[in-house]
């Protein structure tokens, strides 16, 4: 369970470009050699703005927010949300959790998972990164993370909690289209503003509070229609809605 605010009025930037796509299998590496790709002519590098390099781990995996009653199906693994309770009974602050049905082949079960909690069933791993409750933004979502054990490395596939955006897949994609999103902010991206403190305000916003690895969109431009690099376009964007990339 998490308070935070809305995103966009971290962003700052006028627009923003992000590539959609369905996913595909990669081998794992580890993430800052995997950001090592050739950028359009006139595309500011990430690294001329970050304070902190990308995170994450390439997997084969998918990653999807659901709501209860919504599926998730990646190569022969199924996963249903069924509910979601907050459980009170611990004696320590209430947790949210959340019910799952498990389906490979002919094996079936039921479980319910507490946020933040990751487990090995049948050859994948499943990563809880979050549960949002009433009043948190993403309400009702749960987010998950789905991967074959045997892609990722050893300290992730053996771990029990989902962890944070240190812990986070990069998940690669094939492109099919691109999405154009403006932030939607009451405090815009003024003249006068650093376009590049925007962005590394974002990108420790995502991994404080949403645990993600990096800047939720691929390429963003600011008001003078300078370029920057955001997510390495060859992985998954993100999303706070049920909307996703």
């Amino acid at each position: 369970m998490r308070t935070t605010s809305h995103w966009p009025n971290r962003c700052g930037l006028l627009l923003a470009l992000v590539a959609l796509a369905s996913c595909t299998a990669h081998a794992p590496t580890a993430g800052p050699a995997l950001y090592e790709h050739e950028l359009p002519p006139g595309v500011i590098p990430h690294a001329d703005w970050h304070d902190t390099p990308p995170l994450g781990y390439a997997a084969d995996a998918t990653r999807r927010n659901l709501r209860a009653g919504d599926e998730l199906a990646f190569r022969d693994m199924r996963i249903t949300v069924l509910a979601t309770d907050v459980d009170a009974t611990t004696t320590q602050s209430p947790v949210d959790v959340v019910r799952l049905r498990l389906q490979r082949g002919n094996a079936s079960e039921e479980r319910t998972a507490r946020e933040g909690e990751a487990f090995n069933w049948n050859g994948y791993h499943i990563a809880v990164v979050a549960v949002y409750g009433p009043g948190e933004l993403g309400a009702g979502l749960v987010a998950l993370e789905l991967a074959t054990v045997a892609s990722l490395p050893p300290h992730v596939a053996q771990s029990t909690v989902a962890g944070g955006a240190e812990m986070r897949l990069r998940i690669p994609h094939r492109i099919t289209h691109v999405t154009l999103h403006h932030v939607g902010s009451a405090q815009p991206l003024r003249p006068e503003d650093d376009p590049t403190a925007k962005l590394r305000g974002l990108q420790a916003w995502g991994a404080s509070d949403r645990n993600w690895w990096d800047v939720p969109y691929h390429f963003l431009i600011d008001l003078s229609g300078r370029v920057y690099e955001g997510r390495d376009w060859r992985y998954m964007g993100e999303t706070n809605t049920a909307y996703n990339p």
